[in-house]
């Protein structure tokens, strides 16, 4: 009789850990292709809840101010349909972007990146003077780009103490003549936390990108941390972390002892 309970008790919880939302985009990254400056570009993002759980979205947050989300605010049941709407502002923003929208929900993932990306065209300008103007400014977006150089692509942290934290420093430069912008770091392990000193960097200048590692968890950490800038030439930059969350020893001499 404990045997037949033990297993239905485990066959409940089992049942309820792996139910849940799925959320399933028709794609996630959208080409604008180009666009004329001083237009709004508008696209929606749609997905359907293939799990077996209602899903909600309880954050949308876009890589800048320029782009506005909007979604779907009620739970999207299985089967089910929801949305993400992006609206890229380009007035002022001539040349390339790509910009990236984290999605946040209680779904099996619980964020999902989706990108937008394109070419506002400068505006055209009648008289003779802005015509120049234009060219120049094109030109000026075609050879003297954003560039991003980072002091390392790797750092493995080793044997790390479950509980502890650890940190490393690595330099982000702008080695192009225009102003680079960090436009989203991507990072699907909880145990890795990152900071930056600033995300737009002047020509020539350098900016800190900290990266942590932490967790109760005892694991082997070996992930990308995904750097997306307007560097036309690198526009996403992968730095490979490693690490193993290892049980603290010293905690449990000290338990052995006390006994």
């Amino acid at each position: 009789m404990k045997k037949i309970s033990l297993f239905l008790t485990f066959t409940l919880f089992a049942s309820f850990a792996w139910a849940q939302g799925i959320m399933n985009f028709k794609k996630e990254t959208h080409e604008f292709g180009d666009i004329q400056e001083g237009a709004v570009a508008e696209y929606t993002f749609e997905f359907t809840n293939t799990g077996d759980q209602p899903i909600e979205m309880t954050r949308v947050q876009a890589s800048c101010g320029c782009t506005t989300p909007e979604w779907t605010k009620k739970p999207i049941f299985p089967n089910e349909k929801g949305e993400i709407k992006a609206s890229y502002n380009s007035e002022g923003r001539p040349g390339p972007f790509d910009k990236s929208i984290a999605v946040y929900s209680n779904s099996r993932k619980e964020m999902i990146t989706l990108f937008i990306k394109g070419y506002v065209k400068p505006k055209q300008v009648q008289n003779q003077e802005g015509k120049k103007f234009e060219q120049a400014q094109e030109s000026k977006i075609m050879l003297a780009p954003a560039s991003m150089q980072v002091s390392k692509v790797s750092h493995d942290f080793g044997k790390v103490q479950a509980g502890e934290r650890v940190t490393e420093r690595l330099f982000i430069h702008n080695t192009g003549q225009n102003t680079l912008i960090i436009q989203g770091v991507e990072n699907n392990n909880k145990a890795i936390t990152f900071g930056l000193s600033s995300v737009t960097i002047p020509p020539n200048q350098p900016a800190i990108l900290e990266i942590n590692i932490e967790s109760d968890k005892l694991q082997t950490i070996q992930d990308d941390l995904i750097l997306r800038t307007n560097d036309p030439k690198n526009p996403a930059q992968a730095i490979k972390v490693k690490g193993e969350i290892q049980e603290d020893f010293t905690k449990q001499m000290f338990k052995s002892k006390k006994n």
